[in-house]
């Protein structure tokens, strides 16, 4: 995620100049840890079911 590690870095240097408030800084921080669980969670997800895939366990509906 280049993008959020590029606005966090503005943020840092923005907050460290006294051009943002530190509490708008640490709500981008905020929700740049939930991002990054979301796609975390969503690449174990992809590792999980390719490992059922290839031991023949995946679902059926």
């Amino acid at each position: 995620m280049p993008e959020v590690s590029g606005l966090l870095s503005v943020a840092l240097k923005k907050v460290a100049a006294g051009d943002m408030e530190p509490g708008v800084g640490n709500a981008l921080a905020t929700i740049a840890r939930a991002l990054v669980s979301v796609e975390q969670a969503g690449a174990l997800e992809e590792r999980v079911a390719d490992l059922e895939a290839r031991a023949g366990l995946g679902t059926s509906a």
